[in-house]
């Protein structure tokens, strides 16, 4: 996958540290270059296939990093179903990191959180220039009262929540177009099941008639 940008920088803070592993010093920059203002929304199955390692792996590491200050992690739940997870770097790095004795292991501040009302994902491991802006269940609901298609929008929310809005193996782009497959598939399920009950009509017509006709009526 293509990523429109021209490299990376690792500060020195961060790449002579003993405190961190090579594996976590890479995460860490990693995550820092897909951080685009909104965080960094990358799953452990992007981590795995990008470093080479397995999931598990990945969510240690992750995990590591958190303990020792160098990452924030938010979760968004639905109940008690994680719908997806963003990772910032505590302090960007591309300014330098505080120094102690452990090195920046206990780094705090520098971190900006999201806006609790944010409702925005952008896709960080597409291209910077094909971000995609989820949208709110109330976006939703207007587009389908406004298109009189009877779609239910929270509905139409979860189910691509919980794929997190991915289309088959892509990164969802319109979201309104996805509503207006949903409203043809709706249409298309309308019009077979239309057919299927007129051919079950006259079947039960015909059976009926055979039915008269043996019993001499």
């Amino acid at each position: 996958m293509e990523r429109d940008f021209k490299g990376i920088w690792i500060p020195k803070e961060v790449w002579l540290n003993k405190s961190l592993k090579l594996i976590e010093k890479l995460f860490l920059v990693e995550i820092d270059s897909l951080d685009n203002e909104y965080g960094c929304y990358a799953s452990n199955k992007y981590f795995s296939e990008f470093f080479g390692i397995t999931k598990g792996r990945c969510s240690q590491v992750i995990t590591k990093l958190h303990e020792k200050g160098l990452i924030d992690i938010k979760f968004e739940r639905e109940g008690k179903v994680i719908v997806s997870r963003n990772i910032r770097v505590v302090n960007k790095l591309n300014r330098v990191f505080n120094k102690s004795e452990e090195g920046i292991k206990n780094f705090k501040g520098g971190y900006l959180k999201n806006d609790e009302d944010n409702n925005t994902i952008y896709n960080n491991t597409d291209n910077n220039n094909n971000r995609f802006k989820k949208p709110k269940i109330e976006d939703i609901e207007s587009y389908c009262l406004e298109r009189k298609n009877k779609i239910n929008a929270e509905r139409f929310f979860n189910y691509y929540e919980s794929k997190g809005w991915m289309v088959g193996k892509n990164k969802m782009k319109n979201w309104k177009a996805a509503v207006r497959n949903w409203e043809n598939m709706r249409k298309e399920k309308g019009q077979i099941e239309s057919k299927v009950m007129q051919r079950l009509t006259s079947h039960n017509a015909a059976k009926q008639i055979l039915k008269n006709i043996q019993n001499g009526n």
